[in-house]
């Protein structure tokens, strides 16, 4: 049963004999019994301003519990990667607090991976060195030479770590890019739409890979999309954002792990029809 005060949408023109698809609900902003020091992201009246522009951010109250993944959902414009930057510290907001497994960020969030738009590669490092190159920045390659063998196998790059990004196809150069940001086994993973360039099948395989790796590990996930269906495949919670604020969390209730046939369950696609519509209903990004 939905908790109180939250709302359900069903399947329109479902008959009454007709199995009915999983609750979608609509959940209240905050989640209940999470504080600064158990949450892993918390976003506490948080706004932000360039120098002498007006605020792309404004009043931002959030929580993204521990070991949860939690997905940014917008219109190109709304302040989706501008609040992903603020998470990672790599913006310092104009109001507010950010905080990050209970720390005041100061600067760039200790124990995080970030995934940008683009793999943002080295041409001049095979695949397993750029896996690799975060720890060799910080003296510790040798250390991390398993681990990196390891994510890439699980990302279906295994007989690849010799290869240079010139060698590797578009999807295979983002496998690398998730795999360096997982290297260090950081607790936090945030993702600014790695996987928007791709195509479907490529985009689906990597959405698969992604949760299956953050499941195992544990980690805390974030990403920003404009992808509903990619919202829907991988979060525990979706946020929608409009004009630089978080107006309304939609709860995705589908069991994990997800076999990729789950995209075309009635339930899966009742929770796009929810999403577009709260897309719908808050508006055009500004």
């Amino acid at each position: 049963m939905p908790t109180e005060g939250a709302t359900t949408a069903t399947q329109p023109g479902a008959g009454a004999s007709a199995p009915a698809p999983a609750p979608v609900t609509v959940a209240p902003a905050a989640d209940a019994g999470l504080t600064p020091a158990t949450a892993a992201i918390v976003l506490d009246g948080v706004g932000y301003a360039p120098p002498k522009h007006p605020p792309i951010l404004s009043g931002i109250h959030w929580t993204v519990p521990t070991g949860r993944f939690h997905v940014l959902l917008g219109r190109s414009g709304c302040g989706k990667t501008t609040l992903l930057k603020l998470a990672a510290g790599l913006l310092v907001p104009s109001q507010g607090r950010v905080r990050v497994e209970g720390r005041a960020l100061q600067g760039p969030a200790e124990g995080l991976g970030f995934v940008f738009q683009a793999p943002t590669l080295l041409d001049w490092l095979t695949a397993l060195d750029n896996v690799l190159l975060p720890l060799s920045l910080r003296g510790d390659r040798d250390r991390g030479r398993d681990r990196a063998l390891q994510l890439l196998d699980a990302l279906g790059l295994g007989g690849l770590a010799g290869r240079y990004p010139r060698q590797l196809s578009g999807g295979q150069q983002a496998r690398v890019a998730v795999a360096r940001a997982l290297v260090a086994a950081p607790r936090v993973l945030l993702l600014d739409e790695p996987f928007a360039a791709l195509d479907a099948l490529t985009r689906e395989a990597l959405q698969e890979d992604l949760a299956a790796l953050c499941a195992r590990d544990g980690i805390s996930a974030l990403l920003v999309t404009h992808d509903i269906a990619e919202s829907v495949f991988l979060a525990d919670r979706v946020a929608l954002m409009s004009a630089g604020c978080i107006v309304e969390q939609v709860a995705v209730e589908l069991p994990r792990p997800r076999p990729p046939g789950i995209r075309y369950d009635a339930a899966f696609n009742e929770h796009c029809r929810v999403l577009r519509a709260a897309l719908d209903r808050t508006g055009s990004a500004r």
